[in-house]
């Protein structure tokens, strides 16, 4: 569906799941896929690479997906300036994120984050020459509504006018982590406080001199948090996405140089609260959840098999319990991510079953808080509590029956 409009997509021209959930009947184009936006060739700007840059994010954010996917053609033919592009193109991912998921029928929810970062790592995969095809289903879409950008606004006002240098040496003078006190009291305020309380306690925390990854990973392990606590299958999507979103963003931090760190913290911190609230997650269920099963006789290899058909049973508490008893016996951890990563392959149709599990694992690796074992917990509550679409094991079944149970 490269480039099709938002009109379009809401009218269910992009069919598939989203469409048939909603009950809309979409007939089949008569002959072939339809074709939303024809490729192109690309286009060679003149100018520096600062310039080009410029070029192709102005028409990025203008809302021109042809002239931003043409002169993102032009930029990648330039193997020397690859490494900057792909921190360009998550950058504008990372920015277009609309301050709030409360009464929202278009919905932007970190995708365009996620899209950058796919289209980007496998080019690096498959090489950047060969890569045609993965610029054509994820770069033009990376300019098509809906384009919010009123939070990054928000964003730039506030460390320009609170932070010296408007923020943009920070990742270069701030080396302090936070205390394991203040990683708690920043996740109970991103759980329970308004949003400008929320920037407030960012800001202060900014010019305590405060790591940016110190903050960065407080504010992915709150994003645990809202896993941690929804109970209602269909509000699991409100979690995931900001988790993924953060994700995308510390994996940003991790490999960029950029000034503008600082300001996306402040978008990753309003979109886990914003979740928050909406949701009202203001208090913590699973130490209750987890009291009310005695696991404490099981071996590591016993949980493993028991937290794999809790998976598959959609047995949310037991599940989240069994895995809590796995950790906290300290062992291996090598051996859970395994059990996890086939249990979430098991499932169809939705790629951020696998997601999840992968932001949550790439987290664990880097996190730096004491409490980063809640990555972990909030992996398999997540492929637990949220059934998607009905027979989304189906291709599971069909396997075990045709090739391990016939």
């Amino acid at each position: 569906p490269a480039g099709l409009d938002i009109w379009n997509q809401l009218l269910g021209k992009y069919p598939g799941r989203y469409a048939t959930m909603k009950g809309m009947n979409v007939p089949p184009p008569r002959y072939g896929p339809a074709l939303w936006n024809q490729d192109q060739p690309p286009i060679m700007q003149e100018g520096s690479t600062d310039e080009k840059l410029q070029a192709h994010m102005v028409a990025t954010i203008s809302g021109d997906a042809r002239q931003s996917y043409g002169l993102f053609l032009g930029l990648a033919a330039d193997e020397t300036i690859r490494q900057r592009l792909a921190d360009h193109l998550l950058f504008l991912g990372l920015i277009d994120l609309q301050d709030t998921v409360v009464g929202r029928k278009a919905r932007n929810t970190g995708h365009k984050a996620l899209r950058a970062r796919a289209v980007t790592e496998l080019a690096d995969f498959i090489g950047w020459e060969r890569a045609h095809g993965v610029y054509y289903i994820g770069v033009p879409d990376m300019a098509i509504g809906p384009l919010y950008y009123s939070l990054y606004d928000a964003a730039c006002v506030t460390v320009s006018a609170d932070l010296p240098d408007a923020g943009k040496q920070l990742r270069q003078t701030n080396q302090t982590p936070l205390t394991p006190a203040e990683v708690e009291e920043m996740i109970q305020r991103l759980m329970t406080a308004d949003g400008p309380t929320v920037w407030s306690q960012l800001t202060t925390h900014l010019r305590n001199g405060k790591s940016l990854t110190s903050l960065g990973d407080t504010i992915q392990i709150a994003a645990a948090e809202l896993i941690l606590r929804t109970t209602v299958p269909r509000n699991f999507t409100d979690g995931q996405h900001p988790f993924d979103y953060c994700n995308t963003a510390n994996y940003w931090m991790r490999r960029t140089p950029s000034p503008y760190q600082a300001r996306v913290l402040y978008l990753m911190a309003n979109f886990v609260n914003d979740v928050a609230r909406s949701n009202k997650l203001v208090t913590s269920l699973i130490e209750k959840e987890c009291a009310g099963f005695s696991l404490d006789d099981r071996t590591p290899q016993s949980l493993l098999t028991e937290l794999d058909e809790a998976i598959l049973a959609y047995d949310v508490p037991r599940t989240t319990a069994i895995a809590d008893a796995y950790l906290r016996s300290g062992a291996d951890r090598k051996a859970y991510q395994a059990t996890v990563a086939i249990a979430a392959c098991k499932f169809q149709d939705d790629p951020h079953n696998q997601k999840i599990t992968h932001s949550t694992f790439e987290e664990y690796a880097h996190n730096s808080t004491h409490l980063r074992d809640r990555l972990l917990l909030a992996t398999v509550r997540l492929l637990a509590g949220w059934p998607k679409m009905p027979g989304e094991r189906d291709c599971y079944a069909r396997f075990m029956s045709d090739w391990i149970n016939s």
